[in-house]
């Protein structure tokens, strides 16, 4: 595995995340931000995690986009099945990958689509 940064607001749910990788803050750097455009530096991930509410999305959609590998996954959890089509218009550059749904609750792999052939 390659670094992780653990992105929150929540100066709690940060501490929760250090103590989880205690011993591995070589590899993780927990981050307090209230925006994902500040990010520390100008890294691009093979995976993002958004363990979000749709209303959160709102505001996030147009950083976390750019953050993603050019080949990565962006994986969009704690959303609702009746969600699915808005969640997914929040990111109109990424297409569905995969989609896992539990009850009421969907899960959501998005990611570029394969480049076209000439």
């Amino acid at each position: 595995a390659g670094r992780v940064v653990a992105i929150d607001n929540d100066p709690e749910a940060l501490a929760v995340a250090s103590r989880n990788f205690a011993g591995h803050h070589d590899l993780v750097s927990p981050t307090a931000v209230t925006l994902v455009d500040r990010v520390p530096g100008r890294d691009r991930f093979g995976v993002i995690v958004a363990n979000v509410v749709l209303g959160i999305h709102r505001p996030l959609a147009p950083h976390l986009a750019p953050l993603l590998a050019s080949d990565g996954s962006l994986l969009l959890t704690g959303l609702l099945t009746s969600q699915e089509w808005e969640a997914t218009q929040l990111y109109p550059s990424l297409i569905v990958q995969r989609r896992l749904v539990n009850g009421d609750w969907l899960g959501l792999s998005l990611g570029r689509p394969p480049a076209r052939s000439p």
